[in-house]
């Protein structure tokens, strides 16, 4: 018989006996006074003994999780029926006394398990790794970009599985968007920043953003026609002219941007020019 046992049976020789055939205070008295020897208390070590070397306390091995991920961490089974279970430390745990608690760490982290089941002990350990690889990536761009102020834009995101389980992929944008890979802004009238949340299969997340740069815009409003007599008037008889090339110079007179208009039947055509960088 294993002596290293023999503490742990002696502090609940009682709670082992009384469990035992024909117990009665003399076997009680005797085991105290001999804990080891006794035969009663033997069979009580013989419980325990057997506790430690054939029944489980296990964890799940190694675990890996990506960064905001959660993962279960006990075994199949934690222990035998009608154990106690102890989680510690009691960290990122949704419970430290059940069998099978999920952890969610921000960092990687060690637990160690302790089962107890009639006053018999054993513990084992995992060790759950945060593996910022296994997030998924996700890009985010604006079309067009920049634009005029009371336009909109069209925000595309896509993502990609990095070292994770990949798609399929959901997606979360900000400022009221709401759901969804493409989504249309609001009409802006200043630049407005977007972040937008993937996730994908393994519920593991990523986020990006993207800026719409709204710029004040110029425009030339006129008409144009042929003017069959001259006079300068648009007369019913004279249609609209197509097609009438309008150039947009710096005070130098250097060409910043070419625009050809597309007038309807009245001549009325509106051109609009989007402010040359740096100007």
């Amino acid at each position: 018989m294993d002596f290293r046992w023999r503490n742990t049976c002696k502090q609940h020789c009682f709670k082992c006996y009384s469990k035992l055939a024909n117990f009665n205070d003399r076997h009680y008295k005797k085991c105290s006074a001999d804990c080891y020897l006794f035969k009663w208390l033997q069979r009580c070590l013989q419980s325990c003994h057997q506790y430690y070397t054939k029944s489980n306390c296990k964890c799940r091995s190694g675990q890996e999780v990506c960064e905001g991920g959660s993962t279960a961490i006990g075994g199949s089974p934690s222990g035998p029926s009608g154990s106690s279970f102890l989680w510690t430390p009691n960290l990122y745990l949704n419970s430290n006394t059940v069998a099978n608690p999920i952890s969610t760490p921000p960092v990687s982290i060690t637990y160690t398990l302790t089962t107890t089941i009639n006053g018999c002990t054993k513990t084992d350990q995992v060790t759950v790794t945060v593996n910022t690889l296994l997030n998924p990536l996700v890009s985010a761009t604006a079309n067009p970009d920049p634009i005029c102020a009371g336009k909109t834009s069209t925000l595309t995101a896509q993502g990609s599985a990095n070292g994770g389980r990949g798609g399929p992929f959901q997606y979360i944008w900000n400022n009221g968007l709401g759901a969804g890979a493409i989504k249309t802004t609001p009409a802006l009238n200043q630049n407005t920043t977007y972040v937008v949340t993937v996730v994908d299969a393994a519920q593991c997340t990523a986020t990006n953003s993207v800026t719409v740069d709204v710029t004040p815009c110029g425009s030339i409003g006129d008409y144009v026609w042929i003017d069959t007599d001259g006079d300068g008037i648009q007369d019913a008889n004279e249609s609209g002219l197509n097609g009438v090339t309008v150039l947009l110079k710096d005070q130098n007179g250097n060409v910043l941007s070419t625009k050809i208009t597309t007038t309807g039947p009245s001549g009325l055509q509106v051109i609009i020019f989007s402010r040359p960088h740096g100007k």
